[in-house]
């Protein structure tokens, strides 16, 4: 008898007048006064305690699936309380955290719209004292198509290739086995890994990226709703050069003052250098002076203090270094500057040829047109010019500047016009590679000179090239002349 089935009422008991021989208590019981032994109230309500209990665990739980609808049923729980509602859970893993809960009254249970997948549900019951334990659990699968409940096939005859930065592979699909919803592209450093990148390219089954230079490691992987498959069959592709430079060559170079130039020869053989770096030292072999990096390029001018430096290079790429090259010693001194005034042809006929003239160390040649010597004027005099005669087309000279192979930078030069402008261009060259080249035209100097100064006056040569041209006029006759070549040596 349920203990909230009976109306009871207390009241003490009356001496005299009770037929119990240990006492009784007078009750109101379904609308009947009555009295009843003590001990018999006391049995009536441990009964009722004993009977407020929760449902023990749920029975027999079953899963039908038809497409995306799922029918669940099972049976009362078989000891513990009466449940008065279920509770159907489902989680993405066995015993895993609930995704989906809801009530149920019955013992069955109808869910539409299941979305692909597999699930794990229990069920529990329930009443006022409490929850029971899950029933046996059951997995259900969604398909994602077709009636299929597991991950796909490898895809395969994975193959690839390179082409410059350009990496291309394409697979084919797995061979039977469940729908493919995507493919992911997994490259490594090593077989096997995918430290370098994981792609997922969706359905398709090529994919075409851009790649440092590398070796790599690719497999692709099948997945769909249940997982993915296991990897195809790996590709090494190979891009670029994946090695360290060779050593570069013949590094040479030389100083002007405090003006130190270097030049080297890249490596014919091997893979390409991204950059060099010239190391200085204070002996052969170390680099404690200097570590210098040079991107874009096989030369260095740089300034240094007084001092002998050990020099050599060293090529570098994304692999790594190459030995250095050969080792040249450097002796930089204090520098001299010279200006290159023609004072020599002081002492010769006004008007005479003039095909090389040396002065301080230094050759000035005449390597296109005639230049004469002109002892009556110049800034001051000498100085040397060609001339363009009356309605003779333009006329281009051309002078040319050594120190017996020794280095130097070029500072300024003056020129000479009579009666038009002048275009000049000047180059500088080391080992017969240009260095510098500035060009343009000087306005009408009208009989006087103009010092031109070189915007260049750091890079160092050994060869300096002078070109003015000399236009052509109706008129008259013109000289174009040259003086004063300011150098540093």
């Amino acid at each position: 008898m349920q203990a909230k089935a009976v109306h009871a009422k207390l009241s003490g008991a009356q001496p005299g007048r009770c037929a119990c021989s240990r006492g009784c208590i007078r009750l109101t019981f379904l609308g009947m006064k009555t009295r009843l032994p003590l001990s018999l109230v006391i049995a009536l309500v441990s009964l009722t305690v004993v009977a407020a209990v929760a449902p023990g665990p749920p029975q027999n739980l079953e899963a039908s699936v038809n497409g995306t609808t799922v029918v669940f049923t099972w049976q009362p729980p078989s000891t513990g309380g009466v449940p008065t509602e279920y509770i159907l859970d489902a989680s993405l893993s066995p015993s895993g955290p609930e995704i989906a809960s809801f009530g149920v009254l019955g013992t069955t249970a109808t869910v539409l719209d299941v979305p692909d997948g597999i699930y794990y549900v229990r069920v529990h019951a329930l009443n006022s004292d409490g929850e029971s334990a899950a029933s046996n659990e059951v997995v259900v699968a969604i398909p994602a198509g077709g009636g299929c409940f597991s991950a796909p096939n490898a895809p395969e005859a994975l193959v690839g290739s390179a082409t410059d930065s350009l990496v291309t592979v394409s697979w084919s699909a797995p061979s039977g086995g469940c729908d493919v919803t995507s493919y992911s592209v997994q490259a490594g450093s090593s077989p096997g890994a995918s430290d370098v990148a994981v792609m997922n390219v969706g359905t398709a089954t090529t994919l075409s990226a851009s790649a440092p230079a590398g070796i790599y490691y690719i497999r692709v992987v099948a997945v769909n709703a249940f997982g993915g498959s296991v990897a195809s069959n790996e590709v090494t592709i190979t891009v670029g050069c994946p090695a360290a430079p060779n050593a570069p060559t013949n590094l040479g170079g030389g100083s002007v003052g405090n003006l130190v130039a270097l030049n080297w020869t890249a490596a014919g053989t091997g893979c390409a250098a991204t950059s060099y770096v010239v190391q200085a030292g204070s002996a052969p072999g170390v680099s404690d002076l200097a570590s210098l990096n040079v991107t874009g390029g096989t030369s260095l001018s740089v300034s240094a203090p007084q001092g002998t430096y050990y020099v050599r290079v060293v090529a570098t790429n994304d692999f790594g270094a190459s030995a250095a090259s050969n080792e040249i010693v450097l002796n930089v001194t204090a520098s001299s500057t010279f200006s290159l005034g023609f004072d020599a042809l002081a002492g010769v006929t006004n008007g005479s040829p003039v095909v090389s003239h040396s002065e301080s160390g230094f050759t000035v040649a005449a390597t296109a047109e005639n230049w004469l010597a002109s002892t009556t004027f110049g800034n001051p005099a000498p100085f040397i010019q060609f001339v363009r005669q009356a309605n003779e087309a333009a006329l281009t000279g051309e002078l040319t500047v050594t120190s017996g192979g020794a280095l130097f930078t070029f500072t300024a030069v003056d020129v000479y016009s009579s009666i038009t402008p002048i275009p000049l261009e000047i180059v500088g060259l080391r080992d017969g590679a240009p260095v510098f080249s500035a060009s343009g035209t000087v306005p009408n100097p009208n009989g006087r000179f103009t010092t031109i100064a070189n915007p260049f006056s750091s890079g160092i040569i050994d060869t300096l090239r002078i070109r003015t041209t000399n236009p052509a006029t109706a008129c008259c006759s013109n000289p174009v002349g040259v003086d004063n070549i300011v150098v540093v040596r």
